[in-house]
This record gives structure tokens, C-alpha cells and sequence, in this order.
């Protein structure tokens, strides 16, 4: 999930809970991951300490990303 986890960078200020709105960028990194390879979504979110897991889980709902948790 290498390439996935470069597209989901922009996410990171908002999961990490540093800004108060995900970007545009993160949006369509979303998005991108969660067509192509959305097991690494799962992985993701399992595999990082640093991720805020309630404001993750919010992120497809802002970004009207269409997900299956």
C-alpha cells in the first residue's frame, strides 16, 4: 500500500487532528485509494498509532467518498 499511503499524505494533518478540515487533496487521495485498493484503508488504519480513529472514520462523510466501514 505504498503508493496508497503517498495519495492519503494530505489526510494526515486532518486525521492527526492539527487542522479542522481535511483538504481538497486529501479528498481526492480518498477517494482514489477507496476505488483502486480500499483493503489499504483497513491497514491503515489498524497499522497507525499517530491517526485520531474517530476523526478518520468522519473523513469519507466530509468527503462524500461512498464507503463500507
Amino acid at each position: 500500500c505504498t503508493n496508497e499511503i503517498e495519495q492519503l499524505q494530505p489526510c494526515l494533518a486532518y486525521v492527526e487532528g492539527q487542522v479542522t478540515a481535511p483538504s481538497s487533496d486529501c479528498c481526492k487521495g480518498l477517494l482514489s485509494v477507496h476505488t483502486n485498493r480500499p483493503v489499504c484503508l483497513c491497514i491503515l488504519m489498524s497499522s497507525s498509532t499517530s491517526v485520531n480513529s474517530s476523526t478518520a472514520t468522519l473523513l469519507p462523510s466530509i468527503c462524500k467518498v461512498d464507503t463500507d466501514p
